[in-house]
């Protein structure tokens, strides 16, 4: 997921007839995302890892594990007259301008 995007975890609590299917979601290793404790809803806050949780009111010890990824987003597209390319394109063609310039040489 990348920065400033939101995911809904989800748990599945077995058997469907437990009488308390409450779920807990917190997360127990890195600061990458963030997780509503009621919801499982997490949001990416910054790049790198964290681990989500989720934890069964009732039986504090069983309980399962995700690990989030997060990832910066992409730069957004630079827009040249009459097109729109993206940031190493943007580059090649600067590069490629400024080759251009340069006077050629021969020894």
């Amino acid at each position: 997921m990348q920065v400033g995007q939101s995911r809904q975890l989800t748990a599945h609590v077995t058997p469907t007839n437990a009488s308390d299917r409450r779920i807990t979601w917190t997360v127990t290793s890195g600061n990458a995302v963030t997780v509503n404790r009621n919801t499982g809803m997490i949001t990416g806050q910054r790049a790198g890892t964290a681990t989500v949780r989720a934890t069964s009111v009732c039986r504090p010890n069983i309980w399962r594990e995700v690990r989030v990824i997060v990832v910066n987003p992409p730069p957004p597209p630079v827009r040249l007259p009459g097109q729109v390319v993206g940031a190493g394109a943007f580059w090649a063609v600067l590069h490629m301008h400024r080759l251009q310039q340069q006077p050629i040489r021969a020894y």
